[in-house]
């Protein structure tokens, strides 16, 4: 019986087959690595955040006791999620070359604010990167405006 693997080799035209020693193989397995972390990361991101606007509703006054019972209950379930995607997040950072910093229960509870909780350092774009594409976006509407504007005026006038 020829095996499936041996047979898809032959057919794409692969002669060399990687081992754990190849080049190949270890930018292979670092390109898994970091696709697991982000992925790891942006569950966790997710979580927390979701996990922080429930914690501002039980601020906000007008809020009933039924539904703060409820959000009470929501973080019961939030924690366990929270937790589960925590230790999947310090795997995967862990098995990253160089590794990334472990992050413990303490330090995701103790951030009371978005600002605080230091997640997103990680993620595709940092945060400078993002600030400049959003004033990027904001002047190429404004140059939109403008020519609109000027259009506008010719009217008017």
């Amino acid at each position: 019986m020829v095996r499936p693997s041996t047979t898809l080799h032959t057919e794409l035209n692969i002669s060399i087959r990687w081992t754990s020693a190849c080049q190949e193989y270890k930018n292979a397995l670092a390109i898994f690595h970091k696709c697991k972390y982000r992925c790891a990361l942006d569950k966790l991101e997710y979580l927390v955040v979701q996990w922080m606007f429930e914690l501002a509703k039980l601020g906000i006054s007008g809020t009933g006791y039924k539904l703060k019972e409820k959000i009470g209950k929501a973080f019961k379930a939030h924690s366990v999620g929270i937790r589960s995607a925590l230790e999947e997040y310090n795997k995967h950072a862990i098995a990253l070359k160089p590794p990334q910093q472990k992050l413990t229960w303490e330090l995701v509870i103790e951030a009371t604010s978005l600002a605080e909780l230091d997640l997103l350092r990680d993620t595709y774009l940092d945060i400078q990167n993002r600030q400049v594409m959003g004033l990027f976006f904001e002047i190429e509407r404004a140059e939109e405006e403008i020519k609109c504007l000027n259009v506008e005026i010719r009217r008017l006038c």
